[in-house]
């Protein structure tokens, strides 16, 4: 739960001219709209509202699972604060071997990157 007057902080900084002029350029079907020197929080906000308002999804690129993992839960937050649907927020791990290795990925790998494909095939995500 968040308290309105940070809610509506949020909302407020989401209205500035910058984020307005991405979200018309990105209705217009601009191929790349560049939005720079934010931190993975305001990453995460301007994430969830911008495929909030374009009804589109979003992905993103980390260095690391565990990077991915923290910045899903902070989107996965923004997602509730503003659309109520944490679910549609998933990570797909990388794999936990390099190709030329004799080994297998782990297990667990495996599935969760089973389940994410399959949720995002299935229109959950």
């Amino acid at each position: 739960m968040i308290l309105p007057a940070a809610r509506e902080r949020l909302e407020a900084l989401l209205r500035h001219r910058s984020m307005e002029g991405a979200l018309a350029e990105l209705r217009a079907n601009a191929a790349v709209v560049s939005i720079t020197g934010l931190h993975d929080v305001a990453k995460a906000l301007v994430a969830v509202h911008l495929t909030h308002a374009l009804r589109r999804p979003a992905f993103f690129v980390t260095d690391s699972n565990r990077r991915a993992e923290a910045l899903a839960e902070t989107l996965r937050f923004f997602a509730t604060v503003f659309s109520g649907a944490a679910s549609s927020v998933a990570t797909l791990p990388s794999f936990d071997r390099l190709p030329w290795e004799s080994q297998s990925p782990h297990a667990d790998i495996l599935e969760r990157r089973a389940t994410t494909l399959f949720r995002l095939v299935d229109g959950q995500i």
